[in-house]
């Protein structure tokens, strides 16, 4: 078992237990800065989680434990079984998903609280939307925490990981993770490396 470094910081906002057994990783981008705001976030009395999120830098945070059922799906269905929840590990990876292009400027954050992005990593999809691109280290962890997750739930198929974008109802209130994650690097890497 590979071995990964993460932090623990307990989120109260779950579900003890699961009664249908954990068979998808759902992935999502947390629409904001550091980890450290959206620790604060799933720290929040009667708010959402996910069971870990992955900072830009490659540190991950585990919020709840993958035993338990974390609030990061909501109103949700894969393979015609609702509530996602209740059978998948739910993963926050830190980006500001849609990027405004004003000028030369680039501006993140819903339209309530617009800010400057001051990243350079942007990324320009087929339409000509503009997105914070993820970055290397980034991907490299998700990688390492999704065959991590496989290894604890064998049921896990490359076709049951998925974005929040798949699951959520109705189809169109979610469009994380977005056209910057680069899904299909993400499925030859794990899969080459569950097959080493």
């Amino acid at each position: 078992m590979m071995e990964i470094e993460k932090k623990f910081t307990p989120s109260q906002n779950f579900f003890p237990g699961r009664e249908i057994p954990c068979s998808v990783i759902v992935y999502h981008y947390t629409e904001g800065g550091p980890a450290e705001s959206c620790v604060e976030i799933f720290h929040r009395p009667d708010g959402v989680s996910a069971h870990f999120i992955v900072d830009r830098d490659g540190n991950i945070i585990q919020m709840v434990q993958m035993e338990d059922r974390a609030k990061h799906a909501g109103v949700s269905e894969w393979n015609g079984i609702t509530n996602v929840n209740d059978f998948s590990v739910g993963i926050e990876i830190c980006n500001w998903g849609p990027l405004r292009k004003v000028g030369d400027d680039y501006f993140c954050g819903r339209p309530e609280r617009q800010q400057k992005f001051l990243g350079t990593n942007v990324f320009q999809d087929e339409k000509g939307s503009f997105w914070e691109k993820y970055s290397d280290i980034q991907i490299e962890a998700v990688i390492q925490l999704t065959i991590y997750i496989m290894e604890r739930f064998p049921q896990i198929t490359l076709e049951n990981i998925t974005g929040h974008e798949n699951v959520a109802r109705p189809i169109g209130r979610k469009i994380d993770p977005g056209p910057a994650f680069p899904w299909e690097k993400i499925k030859e890497e794990i899969k080459k490396l569950l097959n080493k």
